[in-house]
């Protein structure tokens, strides 16, 4: 359950499903830290030690959700 994890961390996992949705493929780096601040990064490599995303470096876009079912559950902690 994300419960476990930092508000920022939360808006930067739920921008990535959103993301995924809507473009069909994943956020980059650079993306996800125009999206959300300046920690942005420092929260996703939280999101890849806890499991909720894998990363493939040295691949664009190697994001992956492995629990995309949270959408939902983002959906309602976090606010825009």
């Amino acid at each position: 359950m994300p419960n476990d994890l930092h508000p920022s961390a939360l808006r930067v996992l739920c921008f990535i499903g959103d993301y995924f949705k809507e473009q069909e493929c994943a956020p980059s780096q650079a993306e996800i830290k125009a999206a959300c601040g300046p920690w942005a990064l420092v929260h996703l490599r939280e999101l890849e030690m806890r499991g909720y995303l894998e990363h493939h470096p040295g691949r664009h876009r190697g994001l992956k959700m492995l629990k995309p079912g949270l959408k939902l559950i983002l959906a309602q902690k976090v606010k825009p």
